[in-house]
């Protein structure tokens, strides 16, 4: 299962944005035991970061988007185990 996360909120000067997987079951409870795997690139595909584990949050600054020529993306990707 994977989706794509869009960073739509601009992080300005000396900010950090901070995300956190929150998986969601088929019966909508929340599966506080997924492995997740986040992947932070850039406009040419390159990976900046890159983080996987149970709940794990990842931190993208304003440094990280400039070091990027001014645009990122990220994938946020989960195993469920029943």
């Amino acid at each position: 299962m994977g989706s794509e996360m869009c960073i739509r909120d601009r992080i300005k000067e000396g900010e950090t944005a901070i995300y956190t997987a929150k998986v969601e079951k088929d019966d909508g409870t929340e599966d506080t035991t997924a492995q997740t795997t986040f992947t932070v690139t850039d406009n040419s595909g390159s990976v900046i970061s890159s983080l996987s584990g149970v709940k794990k949050t990842i931190s993208v600054t304003f440094q990280d988007v400039m070091n990027a020529g001014g645009g990122i993306s990220g994938y946020v990707s989960a195993t469920i185990t029943a």
